[in-house]
C-alpha cells in the first residue's frame, strides 16, 4: 500500500469520531466494485492481526471438519450419518466465519460507535440456518447453470459427433473446455451479486438479532436495489480471478512441492483475510446503519469521545469589524478565495461577512461544502454549513444525495446539532429517497447517544415504524434504547 494512500486513510480515521459513522461510509457512498480495493487493503493493513487470527481459525475449521465425523461414528454408514457430518461441518464453518467477522467489526467499529455485534451464543444456529439457505440457493443456481451449459454443449456437440461414439465424446469434451469458461464469464454479474448478498447476509446476522431468513431477504433486497455498483465491474473481476487461477496453476506445475505448499498456504491465508475484510467494506457500502450502538456505552475503552454540541469559537476583534470597514467581496471572488488551501475558520467567517450577497455566495460554494467536509478542512465546512442553515433551513435539500455523507462528517467534526439540522428536512420530505431509512436511523442514533435524548429517539423511531412497518432495523434500535 502506498504511503499516500495510508496517509489519506490515517488522516480520515483521526477525524472521524465516535458518532456512528465510519470513514468508509462517505468515501464509498457512490462507489463501484473496483473502487473498494483501496479501503480493503487499508483495512487489512490496519487490522492484520485480527484478520490473521480469523483466517487461521477458518482454515483450521475447514481442515478439521472432515475429521469431526461424529455422525458416522455414532450412527454408522448411510445417508443420515453423512448428512449429520455435513451439517456439523457447515455449522463449524459458518460459526467461525461469523465469529471472525464479529471480532473485526467490534475492533474496527469501537472508535466510531458502530461496534455492536450480537452475543456469540446466537451465531451457531443462525449461521447454520443461513448457510443452509445459501446452500439451497447455490444448488438451484448451479443446476440451472449446468442445464444451460449442457444444453449449449449438446446443441453444438451434436454436429461433429455424427453417429455418436468416441468422436462425439471428444467433441463434447472439447466444447466443454471452451463453453464452460465462457458461460462462467458471461454470468459474471450473477456470481458477483450472489457473493455480495452472501457476505452482507452474514454481516447482518452478526450485527442484528434477525432470523436467518430475514437477514437473507434484506441482504438480497439491498444488493438488488444497487446492482449498478457491481454489474459491469464483475467482468473485470472475473478476468482477474482467471489470471490468478492460471498463475496458481503455473506455480504448481513449475515449482517444487515445498515451495508450492508454502506459496499455497500464504495465498490461502491472504485470501481468507481479504474475504473477512471485504465483508466489512460490503457492509459499509450497502448498509451503513448496521452496528450502531444506540443506548450502549458511548465511549468504550480506547474509543474517541463522542462529540457533543460544541459552541462556535468566539470571533477575534479583527473578524468582528463591520463588513464595510473592509473591501466588499463579490460572489466569484469569495469562491476563488475559498478554493485556496486550508483557511482558519475565523477567516472564513470574515470572508462571508465581507460578501456583497451572502446568500448568493453560499449558494455558489454549496457544491464544495461536502468535499471540504470529507477532507481535512472539515472546520471550514462547519462554518459554511452553519451560515447556510441560518440563511435557509432547507439549504442542502437541492442535493439530497449529499445529505448523509455531509451529516456524518458534521457529526464527526463535533457539530451534532448541525448534522441534525441537515437531516431533519431530508427525513421529513424525502421519503422516497433510497437513503431515507438510513438517514432516519442515523438521526435517531444522534438523538439517543450524542444528544443524550433517548426518550425523543424512542418516539421518533415509533413514528418511523409507521412508515416502515416491516423494517427489523427499527426494532433493533428500539430494543437497544435504555428503558
Amino acid at each position: 500500500m502506498s504511503s499516500s494512500m495510508a496517509g489519506t486513510y490515517s488522516t480520515t480515521l483521526a477525524t472521524a469520531g465516535g458518532t456512528g459513522s465510519h470513514p468508509f461510509d462517505a468515501a464509498l457512498a457512490d462507489s463501484r466494485l473496483l473502487a473498494w480495493g483501496r479501503p480493503v487493503l487499508a483495512l487489512v493493513a490496519r487490522r492484520w492481526q485480527v484478520l490473521l487470527v480469523g483466517a487461521i481459525a477458518i482454515a483450521a475449521a475447514n481442515l478439521l471438519s472432515p475429521h469431526l465425523a461424529f455422525g458416522s461414528l455414532v450412527l454408522g454408514s448411510g445417508i443420515v450419518p453423512r448428512l449429520v457430518d455435513w451439517l456439523i461441518g457447515l455449522t463449524t464453518g459458518s460459526f467461525v466465519f461469523a465469529a471472525s467477522y464479529a471480532a473485526l467489526a467490534r475492533r474496527e467499529g469501537v472508535a466510531y460507535g458502530i461496534a455492536h455485534v450480537e452475543p456469540w451464543q446466537s451465531l451457531p444456529l443462525r449461521g447454520l440456518l443461513l448457510a443452509l439457505i445459501w446452500s439451497a440457493v447455490a444448488l438451484v443456481v448451479g443446476l440451472i447453470a449446468l442445464l444451460l451449459g449442457f444444453s449449449i454443449i449438446k446443441m453444438l456437440g451434436g454436429v461433429p459427433g455424427g453417429r455418436g461414439g468416441l468422436g462425439a465424446l471428444l467433441a463434447l469434451g472439447l466444447y466443454a473446455l471452451y463453453i464452460v469458461p465462457a458461460l462462467l464469464f458471461l454470468l459474471a454479474p450473477l456470481w458477483a451479486g450472489m457473493w455480495l448478498r452472501y457476505n452482507l447476509s452474514f454481516a447482518r446476522i452478526v450485527r442484528t438479532d434477525e432470523s436467518a431468513w430475514t437477514a437473507f431477504r434484506l441482504a438480497w433486497q439491498r444488493v438488488s436495489a444497487e446492482n449498478w455498483r457491481y454489474f459491469s465491474h464483475s467482468y473485470l473481476v472475473m478476468l482477474a480471478i482467471a489470471a490468478l487461477a492460471l498463475l496458481a496453476l503455473w506455480l504448481q506445475l513449475g515449482a517444487s512441492n515445498l515451495v508450492t505448499a508454502a506459496i499455497s498456504t500464504a495465498l490461502v491465508m491472504i485470501a481468507l483475510m481479504i474475504s473477512v475484510a471485504v465483508t466489512f467494506v460490503i457492509e459499509r457500502v450497502y448498509d451503513p446503519s448496521l452496528g450502531l450502538q444506540l443506548g450502549e456505552t458511548s465511549n468504550p475503552p480506547g474509543a474517541a469521545s463522542a462529540p457533543i454540541e460544541t459552541p462556535p469559537a468566539p470571533m477575534p476583534a479583527a473578524a468582528t469589524v463591520a463588513p464595510g470597514a473592509q473591501e466588499p467581496l463579490s460572489t466569484a471572488e469569495f469562491v476563488r478565495l475559498m478554493a485556496a488551501p486550508g483557511r482558519d475558520p475565523r477567516e472564513v467567517r470574515t470572508l462571508l461577512g465581507r460578501c456583497v450577497d451572502k446568500s448568493a455566495a453560499l449558494t455558489a460554494i454549496r457544491p464544495s461544502i461536502l468535499s471540504l467536509a470529507q477532507s481535512t478542512r472539515v472546520a471550514e465546512a462547519i462554518v459554511l454549513a452553519e451560515a447556510a442553515l441560518t440563511q435557509d433551513a432547507r439549504f442542502f435539500a437541492a442535493d439530497p444525495d449529499a445529505i448523509m455523507p455531509l451529516a456524518k462528517r458534521l457529526a464527526a467534526g463535533g457539530r451534532t446539532d448541525l448534522a441534525m439540522r441537515v437531516l431533519q428536512p431530508f427525513v421529513r420530505d424525502e421519503r422516497s429517497h433510497q437513503l431515507h431509512l438510513t438517514a432516519a436511523l442515523f438521526a435517531a442514533h444522534l438523538l439517543a447517544q450524542a444528544l443524550n435524548k433517548p426518550a425523543a429517539a424512542r418516539q421518533f423511531l415509533i413514528n418511523l415504524k409507521k412508515l416502515y412497518p416491516h423494517e427489523p432495523l427499527i426494532d433493533q434500535q428500539l430494543k437497544r434504547l435504555p428503558t
